[in-house]
């Protein structure tokens, strides 16, 4: 499964950078997940690990990820292999006038019994990502730090 979506959010780039920066920043404007844990020393870049926990079909599942791709206030890559769906998220942060357009692109392959719960995702997925997108939008537009 792949999708892409993309909002413009009010605020500068490096704005956006900085807040997607924070330690859990995702909890703030994604409500599927729960925690982000880093679990590599140092600050975010190539190579850094973590673990997103989700609440998934009423439990919570961990989901390992590492950077792959990190280019300071411009794109981030993270990959998951470790859990029970393989994913691929970039966030592209591109100028427009004052603002950032924000692109969200998201690739996933389920495994086993999971690839049969999830035969449905795409379109939940699409719709949540909207939400999600929008999310984003009015906590950074507000000024307001992630849930640390």
């Amino acid at each position: 499964m792949h999708f892409q979506d993309a909002i413009t959010i009010s605020r500068s780039v490096a704005d956006v950078w900085t807040f997607l920066q924070q330690p859990n920043s995702e909890t703030a404007w994604h409500p599927g997940v729960l925690e982000e844990k880093i679990t590599s020393e140092g600050a975010l870049r190539v190579g850094a690990t973590g673990i997103e926990v989700r609440k998934v079909f009423g439990r919570q599942v961990e989901f390992p990820w590492e950077i792959t791709k990190y280019e300071p206030e411009c794109r981030v890559t993270t990959e998951s292999r470790g859990g029970p769906v393989a994913w691929v998220a970039t966030y592209v942060l591109e100028p427009v006038g004052e603002g950032t357009r924000f692109v969200f692109d998201y690739q996933q392959e389920a495994t086993g019994i999971w690839r049969l719960l999830l035969l449905g995702a795409p379109l939940v997925m699409s719709k949540q990502a909207k939400s999600d997108l929008a999310n984003l939008k009015k906590v950074v537009e507000a000024g307001r730090r992630s849930n640390q």
